[in-house]
């Protein structure tokens, strides 16, 4: 379900209707204009664009296909080819009488349009280019019918008139047929449709002919309140003002809205038109798709399923269940703590293969074996570990920092912090009454592990930045066929494995256990994020852009895989949390869980469809009736072409045409506008054909128009060979001299702009050596006054690689990150000797953060370090001094943070001599302002002084901020 209002391209929220034209648009009548819709994009037409009048009632089309409108003050009008036409420009509408008062708009079965003014007393009927006007009055008069329920036309000159109580057919001379009995029980209640207009009555909807199409049932909503009635061959659907939607008589939704329409699209997809609301749009199989709002508050952290029920944990730690639509919380985790529950960062959640669910949060570890009773009684132990603490790496043992767990028949293994991997022994946990972390040996390295998966036969695999590894015996074997390939996450799926690197390069690994394939996909239009089975053959990934169905190739041990977009407009965007069985795949986000199947995940959508908006060359047009078009030679170089797609799947549509001459083979190439000139073709008979397709459908029907073109009068071979020659030479002199003077002169201002911001840039770096090479020097001169010679021996071996570094890296206007960092590197080490215990220092950089390919100012952090240190750490002299580089990516933003806990900006200010500012940082302000000038990049330094709950100084953050895209 979808909800589409002016936030989406709606003119407004109030629709009075909505139907679908022969072409396939579906077209909106608010009181704010009318908006046709082809799936990609809205247009709107006002009173500007012609409208009358911008409130539209009601929208018909007949089978000249000229759609008629029904406007509140501006009466009736209709839009043909692109013009809207009125009263005041059209015969057809200049009838004797004005266009007064609220009609009743009509499309009968000849395709006529009857406009009937019942309170006014007269009607009028255009068929054609023709239009009969009678009066109504005399017509009720004759047929003695006070109170008219209905009027519709029955042939060229008969019309039926139906009061409460019978039917009476009267001809254009008011001659009365034929009288009949009323076929419903009055009293009844008529509204209108798409194509004919239906009774309402006690006892269910009727067609005019008194065909019962809906017996009523369970939803006793008033006659009167029933506005629209829709019928295919799955559901039938009926529009009220006091019970919402109401399909099948068996489903009720949308109950707080007004409805006034319905329509389908191209997909098939029901489109429901209300008042005040908007427009909602739902898939055709209301059973594929099923959402349940405001089930949880926060994010999901785990979810899965279990003989089709849904269990799942949000941030609150509790575990709920998701049966029959209905949701119930089975372990209240808050219940069963004495203290309030505390924040834990990446707890562990594992339902094991044993039919256990396993909480491992901070000290706790609570175990559920009896998922299916109402209240299962969960068994709690506490968490222990043999191992001492790993400080290096800042693990500590407890249920948190966990990046990956897993179950086998024996044990429970976690990934900690991305380096340590333990195990729980559940036979060891039964008989000691305690969760024990052991340490399993596994990565004594200590190198970083980015992703770990179980395979089908329960082995545990994991790899590092360059090396796989497979648990055997509970030793790590090393797996050469993986060398060089880094993965960032990877799953298996029956005996392939299937990830992706830090490249992006999606990989599909078969024939693990004797000479390995891989298979490597590259899609510039994404990034990869996770991955989720489906079934034994495809896999769903989620990546920034929409999701990919992965589908395998049913051989065994083959590489043969496809993969596509899923289009589905209902499926929610950027999940928080997926998680699937063999039947239905459940999205969560935002508080709301979306079940589908996985027949309709799988299902390859409807491609769209073309439609052509004009072909015209000059003043020739195409109509479109004949299929065919003859231009003038002269005019064929204005061939121009406008399309667009009915595409309700995807709002991205691929176009493609092909002009063939005579019968010749097609000749695809890409339209890359809707509205494009083609390529002036000779004279000749011509095939154009258009065709479009979605990301991952098929190319629909393509559109076909036989074009003409005439031949020239000049056809004497000595005028085109003169002609030729002539034009030839002239179009190569113009060309040479207009291009070489057009490249001379961007050359020249070009090059004066580059060369005035590139020495303004400069010069701003080069102040930043000297300043670094005073302070360095300074430092030395001090370890020389104090004597200290093997320091000062130390120092300045390292200052000599700084200086080595900074003279490499000064004379560029950006350097890889990389380089910056050794730089920082030596340059702490540099005062780490000087200052000893106190100056103690941490580098945190995220591994997602590409050093070499990420660009940045030299000397940008090392002066930040400095300032931290000489005007925050040093005045305070204490061994606990803190210095921090953190370095981490978050969306398209690096963000660059130096953290110390030092006196505070606000003391270091008082400290400073009168008129003293850092140099350091008036600097990187103006190297950064001119960055933004010469590379609109987006980069900020931002400064702010930490304290504690008394206001107290602890310490200084700065924070550079650059777009790395």
């Amino acid at each position: 379900m979808i909800h589409y209002t002016t936030e989406n391209g709606l003119p407004s929220n109030t629709v009075y209707d909505v139907y679908k034209d022969s072409k396939g648009f579906l077209w909106f009548g608010t009181d704010k204009g009318i908006t046709r819709y082809n799936g990609i994009r809205f247009e709107t037409f006002t009173t500007f664009d012609g409208l009358p009048d911008n409130e539209v009632f009601c929208i018909r089309e007949d089978n000249q296909h000229r759609l008629w409108l029904l406007t509140f003050t501006g009466g009736v009008c209709y839009y043909d080819k692109g013009v809207f036409h009125t009263a005041q420009q059209s015969s057809l509408l200049q009838w004797p009488f004005p266009h007064v008062g609220i009609a009743q708009l009509t499309l009968e079965s000849d395709s006529s349009i009857t406009v009937n003014f019942d309170k006014e007393g007269f009607f009028v009927n255009i068929y054609g280019e023709k239009f009969t006007t009678h009066s109504l009055n005399e017509m009720k008069e004759k047929a003695g019918i006070p109170s008219l329920v209905y009027l519709r036309k029955m042939s060229g000159s008969t019309y039926e008139l139906c009061g409460d109580d019978k039917k009476v057919w009267i001809d254009t001379t008011y001659q009365v047929l034929r009288t009949i009995t009323a076929p419903f029980t009055s009293p009844y209640y008529y509204f209108t449709g798409r194509q004919s207009g239906y009774v309402a009555t006690a006892n269910g909807v009727y067609t005019l002919d008194g065909t019962l199409l809906q017996a009523a049932g369970q939803h006793q909503y008033k006659k009167s309140s029933i506005k629209h009635f829709y019928q295919d061959q799955k559901n039938t659907l009926i529009g009220t003002h006091d019970h919402g939607l109401v399909i099948n008589d068996n489903t009720n939704i949308l109950t707080t809205a007004k409805i006034t329409g319905i329509a389908q699209d191209h997909g098939e997809h029901y489109w429901i038109s209300t008042l005040q609301d908007g427009v909602w749009l739902f898939s055709q199989d209301f059973t594929m798709e099923k959402a349940y709002r405001n089930l949880y508050e926060g994010t999901i952290r785990y979810a899965f399923v279990h003989k089709e029920i849904l269990y799942y944990t949000p941030t609150d730690n509790n575990l709920y269940r998701l049966e029959q639509g209905k949701s119930s919380c089975i372990f209240n985790y808050s219940k069963h703590q004495e203290q309030p529950v505390a924040n834990f960062d990446e707890p562990g959640y594992l339902a094991d293969d044993q039919g256990a669910y396993h909480t491992l949060y901070g000290k706790d570890h609570y175990e559920i074996d009896a998922w299916n009773s109402t209240w299962p009684v969960p068994k709690h132990t506490s968490i222990f570990s043999n191992d001492a603490q790993d400080t290096l790496k800042n693990i500590r043992n407890e249920g948190t920092g966990i990046k990956y767990i897993f179950s086998t028949p024996s044990y429970i293994y976690l990934l900690q912090g991305g380096y340590r991997i333990v195990r729980i022994d559940s036979k060891r946990t039964i008989r000691t009454g305690a969760t024990w972390f052991e340490d399993t040996g596994l990565n004594s390295s200590r190198q970083r592990i980015y992703a770990m998966a179980k395979d089908k036969d329960q082995a545990i695999w994991y790899n590092t930045i360059d090396s796989m590894f497979k648990v055997v015996n509970q030793k790590p074997v090393y797996q050469p066929a993986f060398k060089n390939r880094a993965f960032k996450y990877f799953t298996f799926i029956d005996s392939s494995l299937i990830g992706f690197t830090h490249k992006n390069e999606l990989i599909i690994c078969s024939n693990l256990n004797g000479k390995m394939k891989a298979d490597t996909i590259t899609d510039r239009s994404c990034i990869w994020n996770r991955m989720y089975t489906l079934d034994n053959r495809h896999i769903l990934i989620s990546t920034n852009n929409r999701y990919r169905i992965l589908t395998l190739s049913a051989a065994r041990d083959t590489l043969i895989s496809q993969l596509r977009i899923v289009e589905d407009l209902f499926v929610p965007l950027q999940a928080e949390y997926i998680v699937s069985d063999t039947t239905n795949c459940y999205f969560f986000k935002a508080g709301t869980i979306t079940s589908f199947t996985i027949n309709q995940l799988l299902k390859t959508p409807e491609a769209p469809a073309a439609v052509l908006k004009y072909l015209n060359a000059g003043k020739v047009a195409y109509d479109g009736a004949t299929g065919k078009m003859e231009v003038p030679y002269t005019a064929r170089r204005y061939l121009r072409i406008g399309v667009t797609a009915l595409s309700f799947n995807s709002r991205r549509v691929i176009y493609e045409y092909s002009m063939s001459k005579g019968y010749a083979e097609d000749n695809w190439l890409p339209l890359k506008q809707e509205d494009m000139l083609l390529p002036v073709p000779g004279y000749g008979d011509y095939t154009l054909k258009v065709r479009c397709r979605s990301a991952s459908s098929k190319y629909s029907q393509p559109l076909v128009v036989r074009l003409t073109i005439g031949e020239p009068f000049w056809m004497a071979w000595w005028f085109m060979l003169l002609a030729g020659g002539l034009v030839i030479s002239l179009l190569w002199n113009i060309a040479r001299y207009r291009m070489g003077y057009v490249m001379r002169k961007r050359e020249r201002a070009h090059a004066a702009e580059i060369k005035f911001l590139k020495s303004e840039y400069k010069a701003l770096n080069a102040l930043m050596n000297p300043h670094f090479i005073f302070n360095s020097l300074n430092n030395i001169q001090g370890l020389i006054n104090e004597d200290d010679k093997r320091s000062a021996n130390e120092y300045l071996r390292v200052f000599s690689n700084l200086i080595r570094q900074n003279m490499h890296n000064i004379s560029k206007e950006l350097i890889p990150l990389q380089k910056e960092i050794d730089l920082v590197v030596n340059y702490l080490k540099f005062e780490k000797l000087r200052f000893s215990d106190c100056l103690n220092y941490t580098i945190d950089i995220d591994d997602d953060v590409d050093l070499d390919n990420i660009y940045i100012p030299p000397l940008l952090i090392q002066p930040l370090l400095e300032n931290s240190i000489q005007h925050g750490l040093l005045p305070r002299r204490s061994a606990d001094n803190m210095l921090s580089l953190r370095i981490h990516e978050k969306g398209a933003m690096l963000y660059i943070i130096v953290t110390d806990n030092g006196i505070g900006i606000q003391q270091s200010r008082k400290n400073a001599r009168a008129g003293h500012t850092s140099f350091a940082l008036d600097n990187i302000e103006k190297r950064l302002r001119q960055l933004r000038l010469m590379h609109g990049s987006n980069i900020t330094l931002h400064l702010e002084e930490l304290t504690d709950s008394t206001g107290a100084a602890t310490g200084t953050t700065a924070t550079i901020s650059i777009d790395v895209e």
